[in-house]
């Protein structure tokens, strides 16, 4: 009695080829026998069915109509009109396009598909941000929500072109991210008091754009540095 060298499978004596791995079977102790009775189906090479993106996105499709249709019979059987569910379907509506963007243009040659990605995304978020302040009957939409989201989405294309185009490293690139993280707490704290009149002076958005502007300079430095990066590297497991 023989084995696959390569997957260890038990051989018949009849067996020229290994019936799993299609390996050939070398065993010069025990010659084959090829009038003999093969205890296994012949080998054929199965190709892995790919699955298409169309069913891909009518799954998820089907997945959020689940919930949506829900909170509208749940809503509409106690109030008798559209109200609260609302605000859960324009959240679920925003989760949706997040995962239906990338999965629907995957594949595609697309030089900019993450920066498309997020425009989507920020102009989801602004629909949705715009039906809140209608429902509300607010007017920070315009003033507030579209500057903030802008500069939201405005901070992360950079932090993606910079990694794209500048060649910079993953430390250096996450240095940037602090920064901008810093910087948009203050233009959020401004905006915020500009659009609902809190205060006139900052209070609360200097602490995270001191941490962060000096973390990330902090980062900047080990990135620098090779002999700390490398040392840095081996210490935490990165």
């Amino acid at each position: 009695m023989s084995y696959c060298v390569h997957c260890g499978v038990e051989l018949a004596e009849s067996e020229a080829r290994c019936p799993l791995c299609n390996t050939k079977v070398v065993d010069p102790a025990a010659p084959q026998q090829g009038n003999g009775k093969t205890p296994y189906p012949p080998y054929e090479a199965i190709s892995p069915e790919r699955v298409s993106k169309k069913s891909v996105l009518m799954v998820l499709t089907l997945i959020f109509l689940v919930p949506i249709c829900l909170v509208i019979v749940c809503d509409t059987s106690i109030n008798g009109r559209i109200s609260w569910s609302g605000f859960v379907i324009g959240g679920l509506l925003v989760l949706y396009v997040a995962l239906f963007v990338p999965i629907l243009l995957a594949g595609r040659w697309l030089k900019n598909l993450s920066i498309l990605c997020i425009s989507a995304n920020a102009a989801a978020i602004l629909c949705y941000l715009f039906y809140i302040e209608r429902v509300t009957g607010g007017v920070w939409f315009a003033i507030f929500a579209v500057p903030v989201v802008v500069l939201a989405a405005f901070s992360i294309v950079i932090a993606i072109l910079l990694r794209k185009y500048a060649g910079m490293t993953r430390l250096m690139i996450f240095a940037v991210v602090l920064a901008e993280l810093g910087v948009f707490c203050l233009v959020l704290e401004l905006m915020l008091n500009r659009a609902f009149g809190l205060r006139d002076h900052l209070a609360w958005s200097a602490y995270p754009l001191v941490t962060c502007l000096i973390l990330g300079a902090i980062v900047a430095v080990i990135d620098r540095t090779p002999a700390l990066k490398e040392q840095m590297g081996r210490k935490f497991f990165i």
